[in-house]
């Protein structure tokens, strides 16, 4: 799937409203909310099965004056474009991180441009048996009158909302390291280290942001309802989560890139 979104700094006027509705074939009431986040966008306005597709509305939209965004599904994918980080140093020059399979990675604070900072929402089920009791009436005739319960047994799906922290490390052309909040030890926190998970991450947030002060920090991923407001009304956090923190590190990042639409690009 190919992916459109507009990145604007300040809410769009009516015209702007009005022509973004009229390239989509929507109302103006359906597509105002992608023009006025107050952080500004990136705000997703549409996917769509083809290039060519993708192309011909990127192009009516740029010929409209909005920046747009335009990015394939695959471009997102983790295993290519993240680092799990699992142990971690925050000691000397640097951050040293270790994934669970023992590669590491080193980056100087200088060269950190971008930090993201979020919570990470699923979605699951468990499955739990119960034992109930039931009214048998044949159990109390052949007892002569005395009631008898039957015991049986049900399996009951429930959904189950998780959540999780997160925070993305972003510097030059490495993979984005991300510290998951369960995900990490905090050993090498030493005496630092705090009596919870939450308190140990953060602090590694807090020591982040004193350590590269001066790179970007964006927290509006903390919250679903900011999750939202990037991904639109066709995409949910819990299935789409990576297409949101690949688009704000598109545009936060130093000289974010629009892609020119141009089939030979991709």
């Amino acid at each position: 799937m190919y992916i459109l979104a507009l990145h604007y700094t300040t809410s769009a006027e009516d015209a702007q409203v009005q022509a973004l509705a009229q390239v989509l074939g929507k109302t103006a009431y359906e597509v105002r909310s992608r023009l006025t986040i107050p952080a500004g966008g990136p705000a997703v306005v549409g996917g769509y099965a083809s290039l060519e597709q993708a192309q011909t509305v990127a192009g009516q939209l740029r010929d409209r004056g909005f920046t747009v965004l335009l990015l394939e599904e695959d471009e997102v994918d983790p295993s290519q474009t993240q680092f799990e980080v699992r142990g971690f140093s925050l000691e000397g020059q640097q951050l040293v991180v270790e994934s669970r399979q023992g590669k590491q990675r080193a980056i100087q604070y200088g060269d950190i441009d971008l930090l993201l900072r979020g919570v990470r929402f699923s979605t699951g089920e468990e499955t739990q048996t119960v034992t109930q009791k039931k009214f048998s009436l044949g159990r109390t005739v052949m007892s002569s009158g005395m009631i008898r319960n039957k015991k049986t047994k049900a399996t009951i799906m429930t959904e189950v909302k998780e959540s999780e922290n997160f925070l993305h490390v972003y510097a030059g052309s490495q993979p984005a390291f991300v510290f998951s909040e369960n995900a990490l030890l905090y050993n090498s926190l030493g005496s630092a280290m705090k009596p919870s998970r939450a308190a140990n991450f953060l602090y590694i947030v807090n020591e982040m942001r004193r350590l590269a002060a001066h790179a970007t920090f964006d927290d509006r991923c903390l919250r679903k309802a900011g999750q939202k407001q990037l991904l639109g009304p066709s995409m949910e956090p819990e299935s789409h989560f990576d297409i949101a923190t690949h688009l704000l590190a598109k545009v936060l990042r130093p000289q974010p890139k629009v892609i020119n639409f141009q089939p030979h690009v991709f």
